[in-house]
């Protein structure tokens, strides 16, 4: 079966993204040879229609073709005739059906977006249209003709999560060491889709969780829903070296009524005696089993919120919430219930079969207090991030002198011992008069000691830094905003504190090596500024977007800053790092939002809203990665841009991460090398023969470094390359006597 242009006779191909491998055919019985043919990583066909042009490119072991339209190109004009085909058809899910005597071949609903002269990608709706019973076309009904679109590219790969029910959310993501995704959430459907063989599908209580898993292409491996009778909430989930996933929450159960979560015999607490237990879940590698399930509560029925959970080395489970009361262990930081008539915040760790409390301490003062969120750092100390209403919570006076006044909402974060048995540090973020809401949702840990934490408030009188990225609010709204601040190792010192947009709300947020912050949440009413050459979503006012937002480790510059949605409501709830240039998200979704054809799950099951999870990459349009990184003693150096390359882009930058720290290099400017060059043990992807720009940088503390660049008045078109290489210090070291990031090849917009 043929695909040929209606109209083209012959189509003269040009390679682009040369690769290393060379071919070499034979002919005639070995007579002649074809030696060193190049291969490349797509082919693309000029003007197949008028300002049409067709990329033929692999993916993940099968071809694909996308179709890209200039500003003005006539969409109607492009017919693709099908040859030895017994037949057309479009389906129900919009895919189209080419229907051979050897079966069916599937392509699936074009992914598409136009592109806005300041570089803003917009995803409209571009469908199938039969022309014929051998011919078929493309109908765009929401298109600005006077934009360029793209059909097909998109997001890496996006799935729904979700059924028929009145609700889905994907509340946790973690991943594996194989790059596999993990998302967890809480659903309503009986026909949430399972895959066979998994620990439980669903049953009659149409409530419960779900655990899917994901290789890196996006193809499921396993999903699990755990169906319960009872109201339940997932709030944590992570992911051991054995690729076993691990998940936390809470149960209400009604007066009178039994709940039938699922427990095992040897867990640390089997059987449920409140009607607001915690609970802790871990599924086998394969998600076909229970490794362990035990509830956490306190004596004599008290309740017990579990809210984030991280995992050791050995598989021990460390867990942090709030309780009316739970059995603190001896010898542990703080033994004593504090909060009479409310609820004091606590953290245990868990043995690796989850039989056992290994330790268990309370966290708090005379008040009301929460631990939201956790994590381990390499020697297993725990940081904890959460709210406190206490005047009177634990601050050890020789790190912060300055007493906190008044029952209010407060944000802390405290760093203890492995053991449970001490405090290291404490540092309480304190509002400048008021008292409102606040609650953070997400904290990442740098690698020199540093804690990123992203919170909604209904506060404005919380500190913020000169120069920050986004500027104090100047308008007040009677709404929760989101705030994200930093506290320095040792929990001396506020590095940086500031708001986002209005109604913009950050959810979840990781650290590159160098303490760059990714962030997801939600932008309520398109607000957030979006980097010229990031997606800006459907920029709804009166719904949300998912927000993708980077900020630098000092939190004074915006690296990139994108909106991932449809038209109707999408949220980012969580994240997690899979390389330099791309992250999964996960959260929830309606209907028309930006999954991606082939997904696991592409229909949107009706209700409220939808699970999603996906991954995203965070190139600017016109940026594409030139291959790898030489390593440092920080690991890969990831090297982006600020924006897209356009023409007097006067705001454009390079900037790189992970290098290694206070070290002096260049930036590499130059044509593309046909073949990687190695220079110092560093793999150079820019051209040494040809005539080459170099500019001289230097690494702050971290290993970053931002190197401003505004680009001249270049023909749109222009290809260049771009890479940083570092000379290598005693203090971080590498494989030769040079590192270097990942190239980058350009194309100015």
């Amino acid at each position: 079966m043929r695909l040929a242009i209606e109209g083209q006779d012959s189509l003269e191909p040009s390679g682009e993204r040369e690769l290393r491998t060379k071919h070499h055919y034979c002919y005639d019985a070995g007579a002649h040879w074809i030696r060193n043919v190049p291969s490349f990583e797509q082919v693309r066909m000029r003007c197949v229609a008028d300002g049409v042009d067709w990329v033929l490119r692999a993916h993940d072991g099968h071809l694909e073709y996308d179709l890209e339209l200039a500003p003005g190109a006539d969409l109607d004009a492009l017919v693709i005739r099908c040859q030895g085909q017994r037949g057309l058809s479009i389906e129900d899910d919009g895919s189209l059906w080419i229907h051979t005597s050897a079966g069916v071949i599937r392509q699936t609903p074009p992914v598409s977006w136009e592109i806005s002269k300041s570089g803003e990608q917009h995803f409209i709706d571009v469908r199938f249209q039969l022309l014929g019973d051998d011919r078929f076309g493309f109908v765009a009904p929401q298109r600005d003709r006077s934009r360029e679109l793209h059909i097909d590219p998109g997001i890496e790969w996006a799935s729904y999560l979700g059924g028929t029910g009145s609700g889905e959310y994907t509340t946790a993501l973690d991943r594996d060491a194989a790059g596999n995704v993990f998302a967890a959430g809480e659903a309503t459907s009986a026909n949430f889709p399972v895959t066979p063989g998994s620990y439980s599908t669903p049953g009659m209580n149409v409530v419960g969780i779900f655990v899917c898993k994901f290789d890196p292409a996006g193809s499921v491996l396993f999903s699990t829903y755990v169906d319960v009778n009872v109201s339940i909430d997932l709030f944590a989930l992570a992911v051991d070296s054995w690729g076993r996933a691990t998940v936390g929450g809470d149960l209400y159960i009604p007066n009178g009524v039994s709940a039938d979560f699922p427990t095992t015999p040897q867990a640390y607490d089997p059987i449920i005696n409140t009607r607001f237990p915690g609970y802790v879940l871990r599924l086998s590698a394969a998600g076909d089993a229970l490794d362990f399930s035990t509830v956490l509560e306190g004596p004599g029925g008290n309740a017990c919120f579990v809210y984030a959970l991280d995992i050791a080395a050995s598989g021990g489970v460390v867990v942090g919430g709030w309780t009316d009361s739970f059995p603190a262990t001896p010898g542990a930081y703080d033994t004593t219930f504090n909060a009479t008539g409310n609820q004091d915040g606590f953290v245990a760790r868990l043995s690796p079969d989850g039989s056992q409390l290994e330790w268990s301490t309370f966290l708090g003062g005379s008040y009301r207090d929460e631990v939201r969120t956790l994590a381990l750092d390499a020697a297993e100390n725990v940081t904890v991030a959460g709210l406190t209403f206490s005047p009177d919570f634990p601050i050890p006076f020789d790190v912060l002198p300055t007493p906190i006044v008044g029952i209010h909402h407060r944000f802390f974060v405290s760093r203890l011992n492995a053991q449970g048995s001490g405090i290291i540090w404490n540092k309480v973020i304190d509002q400048n008069g008021g008292g409102t809401e606040s609650h953070p949702q997400g904290m990442a840990l740098g690698r020199d000691g540093s804690v990123v934490v992203v919170a909604e408030t209904q506060s404005y009188f919380y500190p913020t830094t000169p120069g920050a990225a986004f500027p104090p609010p100047s308008v007040f709204v009677n709404d929760y905003n989101g705030y994200v601040f930093k506290v320095a190792p040792g929990g001396a010192a506020l590095e940086y504190g500031f708001y986002l947009t209005s109604r913009a709300l950050p959810y979840g947020v990781y650290l590159d090596a160098s303490g760059v912050a990714t962030i997801t949440g939600g932008d309520r009413w398109s607000t957030m500024p979006i980097t010229p050459g990031a997606p800006a979503g459907s920029g709804v006012v009166n719904g949300a977007d998912a927000l993708l937002c980077r900020i630098d480790p000092t939190g004074t510059q915006l690296l990139y800053s994108a909106r991932l949605g449809g038209l109707n409501w999408e949220f980012g709830q969580c994240i997690t790092r899979l390389d330099d240039h791309h992250v999964a998200i996960g959260g929830n979704a309606g209907l028309a939002s930006f999954v991606t054809p082939g997904a696991f799950d592409t229909t949107y099951g009706g209700g409220y809203e939808d699970g999603f999870v996906g991954v995203a990459d965070l190139l600017p349009q016109g940026v594409q990665v030139l291959g790898t990184s030489t390593p440092a003693c920080l690991g890969t150096i990831g090297m982006n841009t600020v924006g897209m390359p356009s023409p007097n882009a006067s705001e454009f930058a390079f900037w790189c991460s992970g290098a290694p720290p206070n070290a002096s290099g260049w930036l590499l400017i130059g044509a593309a090398a046909p073949i990687a060059g190695d220079f110092g043990g560093a793999s150079i992807q820019v051209d040494r023969t040809r005539r080459m720009f170099l500019r001289a940088v230097t690494t702050d503390h971290r290993g970053f470094v931002r190197t401003p660049m505004p680009l001249p008045l270049l023909p749109t078109g222009t290809q260049f390359a771009a890479q940083y290489v570092f000379r290598n210090t005693p203090s971080c070291s590498g494989a030769g006597m040079f590192s270097a990031s990942n190239g980058l090849l350009l194309h100015v917009q």
